[in-house]
């Protein structure tokens, strides 16, 4: 399988988890955990690997896209010494 039907794949099972999620409400990432070992148990799945230039282009900015729109300036300055001494 190759790189590229590997991403098409996971997308399909971001975005099927995220409505799936809201759907049932339940936190997106037990959904997503959940998708994920399901995953796992697909033979032609566990043969395949995700360069690590993928992970950091692709899916990283879109993780810290999204929790950047979503954080709340309130809890930002709650936390804010934790922020900054780490």
């Amino acid at each position: 399988m190759h790189s590229l039907e590997f991403v098409v794949i996971l997308g399909c099972a971001l975005l099927a988890g995220g409505v799936l999620a809201h759907r049932l409400h339940v936190a997106p990432p037990v959904v997503y955990l959940t998708t994920g070992v399901l995953l796992g148990f697909v033979p032609s799945l566990r043969e395949a690997e995700l360069p690590p230039d993928v992970l950091l282009l692709v899916f990283l900015p879109l993780l810290l896209y999204w929790e950047s729109v979503t954080t709340s300036l309130r809890a930002i300055r709650r936390d804010l010494r934790g922020i900054v001494l780490t």
